[in-house]
């Protein structure tokens, strides 16, 4: 009893230490592909398909040009706003850019009405700009009161590389989206 106690304790220990390699091997490449450009996240951002590079491995970004234009009417509301019937121009918030694209009938990335913080992670998503961050909203898993919680924060110091695909915006005009958000 006593040995296969051992010997299953062992086996424990060593599967822990083989997904551990494993893991750190499936990081390596997703770091390389990220500093060649290939887009590594599974879920694309509003504006862009993701496609399969042709013979060889790794994803890219293609434009959907109906929504690289609802991209670039969202980041000229935010920086530059809208003209008002006195002629002045008034810049608009997340909440009104919001409002604004569903009255105009523009369908969310979700497919319905458009919620503030959707417009703001657009007006913060660097991939615009022609650049791919991975990890920004890391999984992490914490104890709290004897419970098992799971938490995405937002990582501050996120990896970002230029990325393979086209640009949709200026990086003048998302530097500027940038600035009014802080």
């Amino acid at each position: 009893d006593e040995f296969d106690e051992e010997f299953f304790e062992f086996g424990l220990f060593r599967s822990r230490m083989e997904y551990r390699t494993i893991n750190r091997r499936l990081q390596r490449g997703r770091e390389a592909s990220l500093r060649e450009g290939k887009f590594i996240a599974g879920k694309t951002c509003y504006g862009y398909e993701r496609y399969k590079l042709p013979k060889q491995k790794g994803w890219s970004l293609r434009i959907i040009p109906e929504q690289a234009e609802t991209v670039k009417q969202i980041f000229d509301w935010y920086v530059y706003g809208e003209v008002n019937e006195d002629g002045s121009t008034s810049r608009l918030g997340c909440y009104t850019i919001a409002k604004k694209l569903d009255n105009l009938g523009i369908p969310s990335p979700s497919g319905g009405k458009w919620p503030s913080c959707t417009v703001k992670g657009i007006i913060q998503n660097p991939t615009y700009i022609g650049k791919i961050r991975w990890s920004h909203r890391p999984t992490v898993k914490l104890m709290v009161n004897g419970r098992r919680v799971t938490t995405r924060p937002i990582n501050g110091a996120v990896s970002l590389c230029d990325g393979m695909h086209e640009p949709i915006l200026d990086e003048e005009i998302w530097l500027k989206a940038q600035h009014i958000l802080n």
